[in-house]
């Protein structure tokens, strides 16, 4: 009982705060062949009702097909690429307030049904296991589910109470479990002192989450203890340079992350995260292997910062009596190897790997500082995909990036755009959620009934 009095306290001062902007999640989505990308959120703080009018949702995916993600059987599996902007059977009459991507796609209804489709779905029976459903199926859950995030396999489902229950590969205990290194069925994250959770989102192999109370945990892959080097090994001729000064260990469980203010949400990208304090300052720490992490240091000044590092951007702002050395931030988004973010007047900032245009700057300059886009002078919401962004503007989107598997909503195939271009609108109604995988999409949009 004391655990979803917090929850809900902490979510009504979160409406308090919020405004019409768009808010921002993230989570790690199944990339190209090569390695996986993260994926990002931005969904209207209440969806459902509006001025009185119940909102419908219609549920659009498009890109890549492969695993059976984007939901439309056979037909979509045999081709390499959907870029049309098209249903997914089944969620015509749904009310729908939640959909998470990865190597799978899940969806949550506003009468608390979970479905899931695509790969790595959970199973408590090895002889009968699921690899992979061409088709949304409905998961059985013993309670009320508030929120569901995906990563590149593994899943995490938010239950109303706080709690969260997660399944997949645990190689690098991504999911935050010590004891297994795959979790086939949904199993409940043991956090310290059981505090309610509000938000968990996943990197390549690891995860991060926020509680009521606004503290950060984190686990897996380079989250734990920062270990230096032993001073015989970093002055050896042989290693001299080639090894860093310390390194962070694989944390198995949720470990609390010392931060000085409290926190009001979490992103995760490939391997790098950020937290957005109550005050608005951005602070993102991880891998920095193309300058996702915005300090103006490249690869070989700083290769990894194991600890959040407050990230600066020239021209600061002062809101209120409260000067600040950043904008204060209003939403995060995390690539794979790039980030960006919005200020608190709309203004959008990108930096990292722009190989393929996807910081929306008009050229394929690696950016290891923020920088503004120019092309968009106030936005409502950002999700970098995995070598594609989105951004939206009003009731309008707007993306940049590459379209090899057609993620970029045009309804085809496209090679680089450098610069941000506008989306077609949804033949009716309009966006209300988006998550952006580096290969898929899936999209709610507003069908009033």
């Amino acid at each position: 009982m004391i655990a979803m009095i917090a929850t809900i306290l902490y979510l009504c001062m979160r409406s308090l705060e919020s405004d019409s902007r768009l808010a921002v999640r993230a989570c790690n989505e199944e990339g190209w062949a090569e390695w996986s990308r993260a994926s990002l959120i931005f969904l209207q703080e209440v969806i459902g009702e509006e001025e009185g009018d119940k909102v419908w949702g219609s549920l659009l995916t498009w890109g890549a097909s492969e695993d059976g993600r984007l939901g439309k059987g056979l037909e979509a599996l045999d081709r390499p690429a959907c870029p049309e902007l098209s249903p997914v059977p089944g969620f015509e009459d749904c009310r729908l307030s939640c959909v998470a991507v990865g190597a799978h796609t899940a969806v949550l209804t506003s009468s608390d049904r979970l479905f899931l489709w695509g790969s790595f779905l959970p199973t408590d029976d090895t002889e009968d296991e699921v690899d992979m459903l061409l088709e949304p199926q409905e998961q059985a859950l013993d309670f009320v589910p508030h929120r569901v995030s995906c990563g590149r396999f593994c899943t995490a489902v938010l239950s109303a109470e706080g709690s969260c229950f997660v399944w997949g590969p645990n190689e690098a205990y991504q999911c935050g479990l010590p004891e297994d290194s795959l979790v086939k069925s949904l199993t409940r994250l043991k956090v310290p002192k059981e505090e309610p959770l509000v938000q968990v989102e996943f990197g390549e192999f690891h995860g991060v989450g926020l509680t009521a109370s606004g503290h950060v945990l984190r686990w897996g892959q380079e989250q734990g203890p920062d270990v230096p080097l032993a001073r015989q090994a970093l002055d050896d001729p042989k290693t001299r340079g080639y090894l860093p000064k310390s390194i962070n260990l694989n944390q198995p469980s949720p470990m609390l992350l010392e931060c000085r203010h409290p926190v009001k949400f979490v992103a995760a990208g490939g391997y790098h995260s950020a937290l957005v304090t109550t005050c608005g300052q951005l602070y993102l720490w991880g891998s920095n292997s193309y300058g996702q992490l915005g300090l103006g240091l490249k690869r070989d000044e700083l290769a990894f910062a194991g600890q959040p590092r407050p990230v600066d951007v020239e021209g600061a702002l002062s809101v209120g009596d409260v000067s600040h050395a950043s904008p204060v931030v209003a939403g995060v988004s995390l690539g794979g190897l790039h980030s960006a973010f919005l200020d608190a007047q709309g203004a959008v900032y990108t930096f990292g790997d722009n190989r393929r245009g996807q910081c929306g700057q008009g050229e394929v300059t690696q950016l290891s500082a923020p920088e503004r886009l120019q092309e968009l002078p106030r936005a409502d919401g950002v999700s970098c995909g995995g070598f594609f962004s989105f951004f939206q503007v009003a009731d309008d989107l707007y993306a940049c990036g590459w379209g090899k598997e057609g993620c970029l909503g045009f309804g085809q195939l496209c090679k680089k755009q450098l610069r941000v271009r506008r989306v077609p609108p949804p033949q009716r109604g309009r966006w209300l959620q988006l998550r952006a995988g580096p290969s898929h999409v899936a999209a709610i949009v507003a069908d009033p009934k």
